[in-house]
Order: structure tokens, then sequence, then C-alpha cells
């Protein structure tokens, strides 16, 4: 999986592994997934790449091949957000940096992992975000990749369908992680992000994990192409 260095990924990452599944930790910092995949134990496996780098993606996917065997469920949470400013002020060499993580990322990944997935049969779950589906003010390069994100992940589950991969997007809200934790430690948007919330809180790791779970798992064999939102009722 990637981003799984910190954050949603990192949860992702022991709970698939608390499941009983074989994981590589795929993040630039090598050192998150060393210390992850050290959490994981013999079943876990580091592996440092840049994901919009698709010879770097193409060597990580032999080795995790290699050495944990062919990956049957991709699940990429990799993903930055270093930029809150209005759009006009928004540094457009910062704005590429986020789509081309976030969006092309993920394409350079699902891209290298296809093969592997329709051998097995198996499926992506794409992390977006929902600001990919409602207004970002202030996050325009963020909400912009997310939103590509989701319907990039529609067209694949259209085009992949018939191989037998499945491929499905959550869009989470707000939850505390190293990504949102600077943003989050501002006590006046933290209170703006609560009331803009139907059910009145910031989400928790667990809320967003048991979901993406869910669409990696056999219990979801009929579901593709859905646009999962966890983000209690934001986007309603």
């Amino acid at each position: 999986m990637t981003g799984g260095g910190r954050g949603i990924g990192r949860g992702v990452a022991l709970a698939l592994a608390a499941e009983g599944a074989a994981v590589g930790v795929l993040a630039r910092t090598r050192a998150q997934c060393e210390a992850v995949a050290r959490e994981i134990g013999d079943r876990g496996l580091a592996l440092s790449a840049d994901v919009t780098d698709a010879d770097a993606v193409d060597r990580a996917l032999a080795t995790l091949s290699d050495r944990l065997g062919v990956p049957s469920v991709l699940v990429n949470a990799a993903g930055i957000s270093p930029v809150r400013e209005r759009a006009e002020t928004h540094d457009v060499d910062s704005f590429r940096q986020i789509v081309a993580v976030n969006l092309v990322g993920s394409f350079v990944v699902c891209r290298a992992t296809f093969a592997n997935l329709r051998e097995q049969r198996g499926c992506v779950v794409n992390v977006a975000s929902v600001l990919g589906t409602v207004a970002s003010p202030r996050l325009a390069g963020y909400g912009a990749s997310k939103a590509g994100l989701v319907q990039l992940t529609r067209t694949l589950a259209r085009e992949w369908a018939p191989s037998g991969v499945r491929v499905n997007v959550v869009c989470p809200a707000y939850v505390d992680t190293e990504l949102t934790r600077p943003m989050l430690s501002v006590d006046h948007i933290r209170d703006e992000l609560t009331a803009q919330t139907p059910l009145g809180r910031l989400g928790r790791m667990e809320e967003v994990v048991a979901p993406i779970l869910f669409l990696a798992s056999d219990d979801a064999s009929y579901v593709t192409g859905a646009v999962l939102l966890v983000d209690g009722g934001m986007a309603a």
C-alpha cells in the first residue's frame, strides 16, 4: 500500500496485517516504512519509492512480489497538502506537486499493479477526500487532486471490471493525522470544521480504516466504482 508510513495509510497497513495479510508499506520516507514494517513483523515489508516515478514503482513492485508474493489488494493512501491559502495566491509549482503526488501517483501505482491484480482478481481502494466532492476553499490543489482521484476511480472501475478487478474510493473528512494536525491544532479552524460536520465532531482513525478494509474484502465482491463518503455528513 502507498502512503503506509503515516496517517491513514499506517492505520490501514496495521489493520490489514491484523487480519492476516502480508503488507508492503510504500512511501518516500524509508524510515517511516521501516517502522511500520517492524510493527507488522515478518509479514511486513518496507518499500521506499516516489509514487510519481514509474520506474521506481516498478522496482518496488518487483521486490514486493519476490518477497511477499503477487499482490491482490492495492490501497493508495499517499497524499500531501502543503498549502492552505486562497487560489489566487496558491503557488503554481505547489499546485503541480500536489496533483502529481495525489492524483498522478495513484495512477502510476494502479497502472503498474494492474497485471498482478488481474491475475489475482484483486481490487484497488483509493483514499481521496470529501474535498474531492465538495468545494475546498484554501485547498484548491488538494481538492482538485482528490476530485481527479474520484473520477479516475470510476473510470478504472469501468475499464477493469471485465478483468475481475474492483476499484473503489473512500472519501474521508478530517481525521487527526500527521497531515492534518498542523491545521487542526488551530482552534478556530478545528471549531469551524466541526461546525460544518452534521455529526458534530471530527472522524476517528478507525472509522476510516474500517470502510477501507470492507472494500478490500470479499464482503465487497459486488462493489466497484463506489465513492464511499466517510465524512460525518459534511457533503450531505
